[in-house]
């Protein structure tokens, strides 16, 4: 008798859309009011680049005063340059421009994307579609109303040649609107674009408001994940979350274990009032995931039907990460020091888990016994599996604190430990240097062990495909981003 035939179910990258150089830059402290110049915006793409990002949005291409227009097409100038000259960097980067339903000012728009492959041009459609948002407008209209504007304005896209889209709904996660509206009314773009020629249709959620997520949360986001995409296999979902609650990684990864294909935010969170999601801090989520479900399965935790469930269920057992990503995770920390240093953000930085310049202040107790213990015997109590636990995730990503944690540098723990705070015992004996220190070769051990969780976790999120290789460049700020070789202070940012 034949065994039955297994079909294997290619797990599902979990994909990132960046876009800081358009919602990014609704943040009203940007350049003081000031018109951000091109050559700024242009070394943003390029950080983004090298953060492993490959669906950048670029701008909005119907504002009536054009500066995303001229920034477009500079940026596509210093592309087609770059390859001339052998840089390959970009060979395989999709850009993503936004439309709103107004038709007038799209023509001029759609113009400015000559001179870059259409296949790699996402044409990003919205209308508003919360029934509060459609109130504001001068003559109300209906959701269905709504979406025949999205068609009306993306046929100037189809007309020119364009066949990839975005489509969005603003104040789509409205509470007063009905699920079941929301899901028709991407259904009803999404088949109306395949209909005239549309080769892909991306569905990205709008979570516009803000709001945090709810015990029905990934319920929803699982419904209209499956919902849209009956339309047909050229569909595709996508998250676009704003932290207004701080709670904008945890909707992203409720929409990544609905089975989003994407989540769409900002590198730091800049943005619009508390900015978009940080997709700094949701790759941070996801590797801590991982790792969760390494530990698990390593101490074989089924004892507790919680414990039996979360080994069962992983997430990481269906989805991957973009291996653009993964290979980039070395200089995500840089990338990120990098875009807050020129756009003067570091604030924004400074919220996220990567860049939050009090991750690794100690105090006394047992995070201070627990430093102690580590520099004494690294191999028996590595610090990143107590109150350093963070580090290893931010290691992987490059920070330069959290490396030297992980390689029991003796200085950098003295350094985290805070002196006039509630000093007890193991704080004194630290900063006294009255511990002794374990030789090197139990840290160089330690940091072994550490790298070598640090590989497990990239081989649970990853998959078997060849990963890009990253160019060099002869911009220091962009060389020391692969390299390693700068310094990072959040008063004066980045310097190599």
């Amino acid at each position: 008798m034949k065994p039955p035939h297994i079909i294997e179910i290619p797990r599902q990258p979990i994909y990132m859309t960046e876009v800081t150089l358009r919602d990014g830059m609704q943040q009203d402290d940007i350049m003081h009011g000031e018109p951000t110049p091109i050559a700024d915006r242009i070394e943003v793409f390029d950080a983004l680049i090298d953060a492993g990002m490959r669906r950048i949005e670029i701008g909005h291409l119907g504002n009536e005063d054009g500066q995303d227009v001229a920034f477009t097409e500079k940026l596509i100038a210093h592309m087609n340059h770059a390859k001339a000259i052998g840089d390959d960097r970009y060979d395989d980067v999709e850009l993503q421009v936004l439309f709103g339903s107004q038709l007038p000012l799209i023509e001029r728009g759609i113009k400015a994307l000559e001179g870059f492959d259409k296949d790699r041009v996402f044409v990003h459609v919205y209308d508003r579609l919360s029934p509060e948002l459609r109130g504001l407008a001068s003559e109300e209209y209906s959701s269905t109303k709504s979406a025949e504007r999205i068609l009306d304005a993306a046929q100037i896209a189809l007309s020119n040649g364009f066949t990839k889209f975005s489509i969005s709904g603003e104040g789509a996660t409205d509470p007063q609107l009905d699920l079941d509206e929301t899901v028709d009314f991407y259904v009803k773009v999404a088949d109306g674009l395949i209909k005239r020629g549309a080769t892909e249709v991306n569905c990205n959620l709008a979570n516009t408001f803000g709001y945090s997520v709810g015990d029905a949360t990934e319920a929803e986001l699982t419904y209209f994940n499956k919902s849209v995409k009956n339309v047909g296999p050229q569909v595709t979902t996508s998250i676009h979350v704003h932290n207004d609650n701080n709670d904008a990684p945890g909707y992203a990864i409720a929409a990544v274990r609905a089975g989003f294909d994407r989540v769409e935010g900002t590198l730091i969170g800049m943005g619009e009032r508390a900015g978009n999601v940080a997709i700094a801090d949701v790759i941070t989520r996801l590797l801590e995931d991982a790792r969760d479900r390494i530990d698990r399965e390593t101490r074989g935790d089924t004892r507790t039907l919680i414990g039996g469930v979360a080994v069962r269920e992983s997430m990481w057992e269906h989805r991957t990460m973009d291996p653009t990503v993964v290979n980039a995770l070395d200089v995500l920390f840089a990338a990120c020091a990098k875009v807050a240093n020129i756009f003067g953000t570091h604030d924004r930085f400074h919220k996220t888990s990567l860049g939050n310049p009090a991750a690794y202040d100690a105090g006394s107790g047992p995070h201070a016994h627990a430093n102690r213990e580590f520099l004494s015997d690294p191999i028996a109590h590595p610090l990143w599996k107590s109150y350093g636990a963070i580090a290893l995730i931010h290691a992987m990503a490059g920070r330069p604190e959290a490396l030297e944690v992980i390689a029991v540098n003796e200085d950098r723990i003295r350094a985290i430990t805070i002196k006039n705070h509630a000093a007890g015992t193991s704080t004194n004996q630290i900063l006294d240097g009255e511990i002794v220190v374990a030789p090197e070769s139990e840290r160089q051990k330690s940091h072994e062990l550490a790298q070598n969780a640090m590989d497990d976790i990239r081989e649970r999120i990853g998959d078997d495909r060849p990963q890009r290789r990253r160019s060099s460049s002869s911009d220091p700020d962009v060389r020391a981003l692969h390299e390693g070789t700068f310094v990072y202070d959040p008063t004066n940012g980045l310097h190599a």
